[in-house]
């Protein structure tokens, strides 16, 4: 049982690579799912095994390589939350510059959406003030915040963007200022992929 656990891993660690070497040179829209399993030296039917679509090929990128192992860490606070999602998102900004411009049913930005979503609603219910809805716009504007960075030609370093959406925040409803010490429970918060 093991060695299936090991060669499934493979699989999908090579599938995850092949995205986002493609995503790296190509729009999202012109690949296809015979491209991904090419790279990879698999068939379709192995693709799907593992996978709905490309777009849930996508939403693992982000739950593999950055949402897993946030959650194992102890946040002390929200920015450096942020500031790890930040510069995890700018060492991968071929990648995310492309995914983040996916639009519709189980597109990467709404996946990206609801994760902060979720993030800012448990902010939200500690916070005075901020509702349901304080979330969902504070999370809209941040979604739009990383897209609008990394599609920049020169994006600022991640330090710097922090820099400059952390007043913005702030003032947003408080923003995510209430945040201290949500920690370990980071891996509720955000949706599973």
């Amino acid at each position: 049982m093991s060695a299936e656990r090991s060669i499934s891993g493979n699989t999908r660690r090579q599938l995850i690579s092949a995205i986002k070497q493609l995503m790296s040179t190509q729009s999202f829209r012109s690949i296809r799912v015979n491209d991904i399993c090419d790279l990879c030296h698999i068939n379709r039917k192995s693709f799907y095994y593992h996978y709905k679509d490309k777009f849930d090929l996508v939403n693992n990128v982000f739950y593999t390589e950055f949402i897993l192992p946030a959650s194992q860490k102890h946040y002390v606070s929200d920015w450096d939350l942020l500031s790890d999602m930040s510069r995890y998102m700018y060492g991968c900004k071929a990648f995310y510059r492309n995914a983040l411009l996916i639009r519709g049913q189980n597109s990467f930005y709404d996946y990206f959406t609801a994760t902060l979503e979720s993030i800012c609603a448990a902010l939200a219910a500690s916070s005075p003030g901020c509702t349901r809805n304080s979330a969902k716009f504070l999370s809209r504007m941040l979604a739009s915040a990383f897209e609008y960075w990394l599609n920049e030609k020169d994006p600022l370093s991640p330090e710097s963007f922090i820099a400059t959406i952390r007043p913005l925040l702030l003032t947003s409803g408080n923003g995510l200022s209430a945040v201290a010490g949500y920690g370990s429970d980071f891996a509720a918060l955000t949706p599973n992929a």
